[in-house]
């Protein structure tokens, strides 16, 4: 494979794998939150943690907690993207 199909794939790899890992993230904190929410004791901690959460997402996401996260996954993904052709320039044996 010539040296440009190569950067470009591992562009849109890294690309794919920016995104969503701010979903997994989410996903799992959510997750652990209402696994909390199970105990009795710490149902409040969960209740207050998962409306944080979601005004925070709101936040970003102009009144949409799933378009916060999408603009989450979206700078992520650039930012990543970003590094990944500096890296992939800097250290490239030409």
């Amino acid at each position: 494979m010539s040296t440009l199909s190569l950067f470009l794939r591992s562009l849109v790899i890294t690309g794919i794998f920016s995104f969503l890992t701010p979903w997994f993230v989410v996903g799992l904190g959510f997750t652990c939150l209402l696994t909390i929410g199970y105990i009795p004791q710490l149902s409040e901690f969960a209740d207050r943690g998962m409306q944080s959460a979601v005004d925070i997402l709101t936040i970003f996401g102009n009144g949409n907690p799933i378009e916060g996260i999408v603009a989450i996954g979206l700078t992520y993904s650039l930012v990543n993207m970003l590094f990944e052709a500096f890296a992939s320039h800097r250290y490239h044996k030409w």
